[in-house]
């Protein structure tokens, strides 16, 4: 993993709410486009303000420590550690992705169109492969429902940002690939037998695995039944039965106080993953 640009980078917005970073290099004499480094899903940050020709790489183990200690509980599932190297200084960043995207700006100076010149992750199925492949054997008619509900989650998604930002935002953070390879994802990190990841993950990803498995039952009642009787909704029913294997029923809710959902829930109506705990807890 390796970028690096001539320009000159500036600090440009850090939304803290929405957990967005953006770093600007402006157009350079006569030139029509800028360049951005947008970081999404920020959970911790130690950055300057400038970056001259910045090199972006992985960040070693001593800055992802660094990073562990600034996030505390803030970080979310798949996060990964970013190292800015410049004339000007370095930096470090903790986010779910990082994009380069160059923008074309129109007469009046907004930004008329966007294009990603790189991102990493390089994709949504990182270390998701057996979703990679049910990916791969998707109907037509699925696809098209699939891409539907992740346009409404891109609308959602812009609406939490600012105007300007709204344009750079081209693909949701939460699709239905995100959504299914998350929980696969979590599913290889819990069973017994496996290394814990050199990624960061905290108790508080855990509940934010949860929420999306809760996010992907909403998904799978509203495509169609192709695609639960299909190799989606085969391949998610195998997942569950994983997980199923890698936890133990917890009536006493023990992990309640640390595993909460987002919404407030009837105990009843929460789905079965709430009410089981990790036979090796997977985090640090």
């Amino acid at each position: 993993m390796h970028f690096q640009s001539p320009r000159t980078f500036r600090m440009w917005r850090y939304g803290v709410g929405h957990s967005q970073l953006l770093l600007r290099a402006l157009p350079e004499n006569t030139e029509s486009t800028d360049l951005d480094l947008h970081f999404e899903g920020v959970a911790a940050v130690q950055l300057g303000t400038r970056y001259v020709a910045p090199r972006l790489r992985l960040a070693d183990r001593h800055e992802r420590a660094t990073l562990r200690t600034l996030a505390q509980t803030g970080a979310g599932p798949r996060h990964v550690a970013i190292a800015i190297e410049s004339e000007a200084g370095t930096g470090l960043v903790l986010c779910r992705r990082v994009r380069v995207l160059r923008n074309v700006l129109g007469a009046s100076g907004d930004t008329e169109r966007s294009e990603t010149l790189w991102s990493h992750p390089p994709g949504q199925f990182q270390d998701a492969p057996l979703t990679e492949a049910v990916w791969s054997e998707l109907s037509g008619p699925v696809r098209a429902a699939i891409a539907q509900c992740d346009a409404e989650r891109l609308e959602l998604e812009r609406s939490r940002v600012a105007q300007r930002l709204r344009p750079t935002i081209t693909d949701a953070v939460y699709s239905v690939a995100h959504y299914v390879a998350s929980w696969e994802r979590l599913v290889r990190r819990l069973e017994p037998g496996r290394e814990k990841s050199e990624d960061l993950y905290v108790i508080s990803a855990y509940s934010n695995d949860l929420d999306s498995r809760d996010s992907l039952e909403q998904v799978m009642t509203a495509l169609p039944a192709e695609a639960r009787e299909g190799p989606l909704g085969r391949h998610l029913s195998a997942l569950d039965v994983r997980f199923d294997a890698a936890t133990v029923p917890d009536p006493e809710r023990s992990l309640r106080p640390w595993v909460r959902p987002s919404k407030e829930k009837p105990e009843s109506d929460l789905g079965e993953w709430w009410k089981r705990k990790p036979v090796r807890e997977p985090w640090d």
